[in-house]
């Protein structure tokens, strides 16, 4: 199977890319700041499929961004030579008492948490449904 994870610089995401990976699934990796913030994820996750000798590629793709959205989801159709699965797992969260929080705080939260999921699942789905068996 051909599977794209989001948000696989660490945790669950990251986990999964091995895993997946490691039962000879094709995995792209996708995060944002493959060349900056995460740019150490990303090389690690590209030395371990080398190294392990599996298909796991690393694409640019945040899930707040439209733009970034498309554009990762057609890098990752084309590195995997399509999709088959998509893990909506990126995310964020943040602790405190709310008034702590700025009305643009929970709108960062909530626009990657609840619109990310759907930016990637609007940009994938026609590209499965094609796949689709008649």
């Amino acid at each position: 199977m051909n599977i794209l994870i989001t948000g696989t610089s660490s945790g669950f995401g990251r986990k999964a890319v091995g895993t997946l990976a490691g039962k000879g699934h094709t995995v792209v990796a996708s995060m944002r700041g493959v060349g900056a913030k995460n740019a150490k994820a990303a090389r690690s996750i590209e030395s371990w499929a080398k190294e392990n000798n599996a298909k796991a590629f690393v694409v640019e793709l945040d899930v707040a961004d439209d733009a970034s959205v498309d554009k990762g989801v057609a890098q990752a159709i084309e590195k995997a030579g399509g999709l088959d699965v998509v893990v909506n797992n990126a995310g964020i969260a943040n602790m405190g008492v709310l008034e702590a929080f700025s009305i643009a705080q929970a709108r960062q939260i909530f626009d990657m948490n609840t619109f990310g999921p759907m930016r990637v699942s609007n940009a994938v789905l026609p590209h499965l449904r094609e796949k689709r068996p008649a």
